[in-house]
């Protein structure tokens, strides 16, 4: 008997920048920056138009800004070198022009740059240097984003419980701020915290609150972002018509606005679906489109988490070689961008892998590094697969008392997550959510 892996899904965040917000995604279960887009054809003329600005403006503040923008524009099209590239010039602008709000968004780019790209070091010093020059009443606006940014920079390292109260104090600033666009991104994000510790129900709660503001400012990257982390809920509850209904919408909209990150993340997730519905050709060709899509646009951790999830379709089918070699260069990449979340989930295939071959010292050795990882980012789902591959290593190598032990543990970590009382309150949330929003709609219409 073959041990199933955990696909892993892309996950939605939202990081409010000046000019134009930046949104995380929770999926198969990852997370990326994804910038708002229109079109492709909207986006060149905007590149084009912006190019055109900057060709006849003056070394100025608003030549900076213009920079700014231009580089936002190309890191959404995966232009990632390019986006660099000008935003050290928009730096270098800001710093003659010694105007401190230009040095600071500068700094505050980089940082998102070097995020998105995974240095994350780098991406931290940037920050810090944007904080520093901050005033507390000037700049309450930039350090509202500054400390959303922070945020999603611990959140892509798996450091959650920082992550949030990162995300705590951003939106405190931005309801002091009546920032709505501001507000809605946090309580998005701080709904991805609570999913990653399996509190759903308080998941659930903070993305519909985030839906309800994007659908009120008709912004149709938070509505995307939240209805794709509505999905992930319904995904780790293991309702897959629930979650494929909210992907669907989500894929729309992000065809839509041509955005390529978000729609590599829903096929990535939609591939993942069709994996719990045995359509294995299906979930392959989704994968494969997902893989090919974040390739093109440099997205690494993305390009990780679809090359575990094709290594989980080998190994469901019993092709260890194929499994392993996919495992192994997402596990490679993984590593490099130090990404603990991701690295627990394919050690945890790895280790699954090879207590089916028989490997057992091998197996033991990944599945015990990714129960650390996991204990150590506090992902009780990330707990719930190892533990019970632990119990299966143990029972097939005759240690019946250790593989009791984790049976205990297993089935503690699961109740957690998968409670009675927790699906119900999930769905009475949802479901109220949709009767005073159709009751809303009928007062407006009288």
């Amino acid at each position: 008997m073959l041990i199933r892996s955990t696909i892993q899904k892309t996950t939605f965040i939202s990081a409010t920048i000046r000019f134009r917000p930046i949104r995380f995604l929770c999926f198969v279960f990852w997370l990326a920056f994804i910038f708002v887009t229109k079109s492709g054809f909207c986006q060149k003329v905007k590149i084009d138009s912006l190019r055109t600005l900057l060709k006849n403006g003056k070394p100025d503040t608003l030549q900076a800004k213009n920079l700014r923008l231009l580089s936002y524009e190309y890191d959404d099209i995966g232009k990632t070198d390019s986006a660099f590239k000008i935003a050290e010039r928009s730096l270098k602008l800001a710093l003659q022009t010694k105007e401190q709000t230009s040095i600071i968004r500068a700094y505050k780019l980089l940082g998102v740059l070097n995020d998105n790209s995974h240095n994350f070091s780098s991406a931290e010093k940037n920050f810090e240097k944007a904080l520093k020059l901050c005033d507390d009443i000037k700049h309450k606006d930039i350090k509202a984003e500054l400390y959303n940014c922070i945020g999603s920079l611990f959140h892509n390292q798996g450091n959650y419980l920082v992550s949030n109260d990162y995300f705590l104090k951003s939106l405190t600033l931005y309801e002091e701020l009546k920032d709505k666009d501001g507000i809605g991104a946090c309580l998005g994000n701080i709904g991805i915290i609570y999913n990653k510790q399996g509190n759903y129900s308080k998941a659930l709660e903070y993305d519909l609150k985030a839906l309800e503001i994007y659908e009120g400012l008709a912004d149709q990257d938070g509505i995307a972002t939240n209805l794709g982390n509505i999905g992930n809920i319904y995904m780790q509850l293991e309702d897959y018509p629930k979650a494929k209904e909210y992907y669907l919408k989500t894929l729309k909209i992000y065809e839509t606005m041509g955005s390529k990150r978000g729609i590599s993340n829903l096929l990535n997730n939609i591939g993942g679906i069709y994996r719990e519905e045995k359509k294995i050709d299906k979930a392959l060709e989704y994968f494969f489109k997902a893989l090919k899509i974040r390739k093109e646009i440099g997205d690494e951790q993305g390009v990780a988490y679809t090359l575990g999830n094709i290594g989980i379709m080998y190994q469901d089918q019993g092709d260890y070689l194929n499994a392993e070699t996919y495992h192994l260069q997402a596990l490679e990449i993984k590593r490099k961008i130090n990404d603990k979340n991701g690295m627990s989930n394919t050690l945890n295939s790895l280790g699954a892998l090879y207590v089916d071959q028989k490997k057992y010292k091998d197996a033991k050795s990944c599945l015990n590094q990714a129960v650390e990882f996991a204990t150590e980012i506090g992902s009780l789902w990330n707990l719930v697969e190892p533990t019970k591959n632990l119990r299966i290593l143990y029972a097939r190598t005759g240690n019946y008392k250790k593989a009791y032990e984790y049976l205990k543990e297993y089935h503690k970590i699961k109740d957690s997550l998968y409670s009675i009382e927790k699906q119900k309150d999930i769905t009475r949330k949802e479901m109220n959510y949709e009767f005073e929003k159709k009751e809303a709609l009928t007062k407006a219409e009288h």
